[in-house]
């Protein structure tokens, strides 16, 4: 259980950072502090370094994986929107 819990957390730590990477990018809009956005996203990686060398020591692929877990995550996406012929508009 401890391997599992491991893992999700990674998984969480690395959406976290997607999420700020993708603030940076409307920060604009957002009115947001650019300085504390980049401190968040350094800080989220250094947590996501210290996270995979810590796990990796007890569960030698974690990195193979995450990876595997956001493929197939992204491959289900693809055919889940190919089989409901979903179409994802840009917004404006």
């Amino acid at each position: 259980m401890t391997e599992i819990a491991a893992i999700g957390s990674i998984s969480i730590l690395f959406i976290h950072a997607l999420v700020h990477i993708g603030h940076l990018l409307k920060i604009k809009q957002s009115g947001a502090s650019k300085t504390l956005v980049i401190l968040a996203i350094l800080t989220i990686g250094i947590a996501i370094v210290l996270a995979l060398s810590y796990t990796s020591k007890h569960i030698p692929h974690v990195g193979y994986f995450i990876a595997g877990g956001f493929v197939l995550a992204f491959l289900l996406e693809i055919a889940l929107r190919l089989v409901t012929k979903r179409v994802v508009l840009k917004q404006t």
